[in-house]
């Protein structure tokens, strides 16, 4: 697989007023300009133009509650999006991970602090990761060799095209209720996720590297020391294993086609009520429910 050395940051915020999106709009254009060097940015449909910050900022102070649109800048070792729709922010964030490594301590108290105070959930990982796991179409697999794509599962679209079965793979994105469920590097949660899946099963999740309860309900979990080695065997297994534990295949599975993954845990909707049955072994460790000796 050949690798971009990239990572891969987005985070969905909400809950604004006007003047609240508009400076943490600014606050984000501020974290660019600390990390790197813009070169040109795109408003909306507008075409792409050099980077003029105070035109820029401008632009910010003029939005309106309804706006949506997209605001691009590609700068020297990054690419960063936002997505500004009815006073919410989705982010996307692209940087190479030199400068990543660099500066981690402070991107990652920037995403601590935003998704305790607007988040609704946020992901850091690496870009290689997040492709290999969510590009279907073959002719796009550009990072894989010709071996590489005859191993991954394969599956027919709606178009009768055969594309990569990301549904089969740990690290793939579903988007359930508007919420992404998937198993990467670092990853937040809001409580608005406990209203699908318990708190306790985010804070009882086995075989990660930590989990951290943030201040207004928000859980932080990282699965593994470093994002490079997400192609380590070790690696590869804890991303399958949170995702088999959450139990997000159970509650998306979106392929239309093939056998769903044995059940780690499996959800009953009651009225208002979430029940969960989870399965583990004898040593109270996670597995199949045909392995269970355990709920």
């Amino acid at each position: 697989m050949s690798k971009t050395n990239k990572m891969y940051m987005v985070a969905q915020l909400a809950g604004f007023s006007l003047t609240d999106l508009q400076q943490e709009i600014l606050d984000w254009l501020s974290l660019v300009r600390i990390l790197t060097t813009p070169k040109t940015f795109q408003w909306g449909t507008e075409i792409a133009t050099d980077f003029d910050l105070k035109e820029l900022q401008a632009k910010i102070q003029a939005l309106s509650e309804e706006e949506n649109l997209w605001l691009k800048l590609k700068c020297q070792g990054g690419e960063f999006q936002l997505h500004i729709a009815n006073l919410t922010l989705f982010m996307r964030n692209i940087i190479d991970t030199e400068i990543y490594s660099e500066n981690a301590l402070m991107i990652e108290d920037y995403f601590d602090t935003r998704v305790i105070k607007n988040g609704i959930y946020a992901q850091i990982r690496s870009l290689d990761e997040y492709l290999y796991n969510n590009v279907e179409k073959i002719e796009k697999r550009k990072f894989d060799s010709e071996k590489e794509i005859s191993n991954l599962p394969k599956r027919y679209n709606n178009e009768k095209e055969i594309v990569i079965d990301c549904n089969q793979l740990a690290g793939y994105d579903v988007d359930f209720r508007g919420l992404s469920l998937t198993s990467c590097w670092k990853m937040y949660y809001s409580n608005i996720y406990f209203q699908i899946i318990p708190k306790q099963v985010f804070l009882e999740v086995q075989q990660v590297q930590k989990i951290e309860e943030l201040d207004h309900d928000v859980v932080k979990i990282t699965l593994f020391n470093s994002p490079e080695n997400w192609q380590m065997d070790v690696n590869k297994n804890f991303q399958r294993l949170f995702r088999d534990q959450m139990g997000f295949d159970q509650l998306a599975w979106n392929n239309g086609v093939g056998v769903l993954r044995a059940p780690f845990i499996e959800f009953a909707f009651v009225d208002d009520m979430i029940q969960t049955v989870q399965y583990q072994n004898d040593q109270l460790q996670p597995v199949e429910k045909k392995s269970a000796t355990n709920l």
